[in-house]
């Protein structure tokens, strides 16, 4: 699985970027509210551009599974802690994956943390 890792990681950087231009369109006729969030695990950093810190931590998930790095849910190994930061806060998630079926993997992000930088709690969908 390790081997997808590297073409994970690309689509992931074309996908925020796309994220962005997309998304900063959509800003004009509907209120959405985007921002560039820097995700790390360990030594791994990636900036991603997101609806909020949790969609984030779950497409860092993506990453993190396909490195054979993220640990199961149902079969309750310790979470990969997932630090995801803005310019206004920083969280951090524990991070597992649940295999739905053969083909179907779910991400699951839990914030244990919360940092406000401008003293105002932003809440997640």
């Amino acid at each position: 699985m390790e081997k997808h890792s590297n073409e994970t990681l690309l689509c992931l950087k074309k996908l925020s970027v796309n994220n962005k231009s997309k998304i900063g369109q959509a800003n004009e006729s509907v209120n959405y509210v985007s921002s560039d969030f820097e995700v790390t695990f360990e030594d791994i950093l990636l900036t991603l551009h997101c609806r909020n810190a949790q969609d984030a931590a779950k497409l860092f998930g993506v990453y993190l599974y396909h490195r054979g790095l993220l640990c199961s849910y149902e079969k309750g190994s310790n979470p990969k802690i997932v630090s995801v930061m803005s310019v206004d806060m920083n969280v951090k998630f524990n991070t597992w994956y649940h295999k739905k079926s053969d083909v179907s993997v779910e991400f699951i992000v839990e914030a244990i943390y919360t940092k406000m930088v401008c003293g105002y709690c932003k809440v997640f969908p």
